[in-house]
């Protein structure tokens, strides 16, 4: 009775082992980590992203540029008396601004000057903080109410195309350069133009010249002095070697090199021969014509002949010239059997004669 009692319990016990619901099984692979976003890189200043914008940002596609100087011909200064627009600003909106007054003009005849800043709140008074923020000021605003006003980039024009056709027939190459002008002119009302007259002949170095502003019948009303450099590039002929004085200048001496007729000395020296150097000449220096002289009939140390004419009888003996000399000057000579000097004229080359 007790053995089947245990035996049932046993059974019970087994029966609920089979009963018992499987383990899970788990896969070896891990889920995948999801790290978070890295907050975004400042982006160097001066550098560009990686990744440009879908659009390019626009500035204003106009400017109004105010002149150094201008005229107003009526009771009030206007936009368009002194200022010009640049870009796509409609026409209409230009003549609407044009039209609007910045401030009184001054007495007919007188001037008024008006710093950048005075320029700048006249512009933001007249067409409001956005708009004058397109207005570019870049120096002092100079207002004659009447008359004409010539601006320097118009007399500086004046003077290049005064100068270049002056030097049309002038050799090499010819520039004009460091033009100087006054920045402006304020003229009358019965200004009509501009004239340029030259004190002198033109030539390389610099320029004086005077510019005249004329009424219709040529009376000048004003004059004003301007000047400019002129360089003209030649080839003339230099020292292929140091040159000493006294020394005959040959062919193999000189070699031809590209200067600035601005800074030589003289005029350059055609080469021939029977020219010598008056001073030493430094090697790549152009040979001028105060460098050199003819060489002289006679020239100091050399041996000469001596001729004594009298009446009747002609002497000739060597002697030795103390003194450069050309034709039909007079020289000192030493005798050469005497030692004895005396004063010759000389006759021609390597000649001397004492009568």
């Amino acid at each position: 009775m007790r053995l089947s009692a245990v035996a049932a319990v046993l059974l019970a016990l087994f029966a609920a082992l089979l009963a018992w619901p499987a383990p899970r099984v788990f896969s070896a692979s891990p889920a995948p980590l999801v790290l978070p976003e890295p907050p975004p890189r400042a982006t160097p200043q001066g550098l560009m992203p990686a990744t440009p914008p879908a659009t390019t940002p626009q500035g204003r596609s106009w400017t109004i540029v105010v002149r150094p100087a201008a005229t107003a011909h009526g009771p009030k200064v206007l936009v368009g008396d002194v200022a010009d627009v640049y870009g796509d600003l409609p026409q209409q909106t230009w003549d609407k601004i044009k039209a609007m007054a910045l401030c009184s003009s001054p007495d007919r005849g007188r001037q008024v000057v008006l710093n950048p800043d005075q320029v700048r709140a006249l512009f933001a008074a007249a067409l409001g903080d956005d708009m004058a923020r397109g207005v570019s000021v870049r120096t002092s605003l100079a207002v004659q109410r009447g008359g004409f006003v010539v601006s320097g980039e118009e007399l500086r024009k004046l003077v290049v195309a005064f100068l270049t056709e002056r030097t049309k027939g002038m050799a090499g190459e010819v520039k004009v350069r460091d033009i100087a002008v006054p920045d402006v002119l304020f003229l009358p009302d019965d200004f009509a133009r501009m004239g340029v007259e030259q004190p002198r002949q033109i030539a390389p170095g610099k320029i004086s010249l005077r510019l005249d502003a004329l009424t219709a019948d040529s009376r000048v009303l004003r004059s004003v002095a301007a000047g400019a450099f002129l360089d003209q590039w030649v080839a003339v002929p230099c020292a292929a070697r140091p040159i000493n004085t006294g020394d005959v200048i040959t062919p193999d001496m000189v070699v031809s090199e590209r200067k600035n007729a601005a800074y030589l000395k003289d005029e350059p020296v055609r080469v021939r021969p029977g020219i010598r150097a008056k001073r030493p000449i430094g090697q790549g220096l152009a040979i001028t014509r105060d460098d050199v002289a003819e060489v002289p009939d006679v020239v100091k140390g050399a041996t000469v002949q001596l001729l004594y004419r009298g009446t009747n009888v002609q002497l000739s003996i060597n002697a030795q010239a103390m003194a450069d000399g050309s034709l039909g000057e007079v020289i000192p000579v030493r005798n050469l059997q005497s030692g004895r000097e005396v004063r010759a004229v000389v006759e021609g080359e390597n000649t001397v004669v004492v009568r």
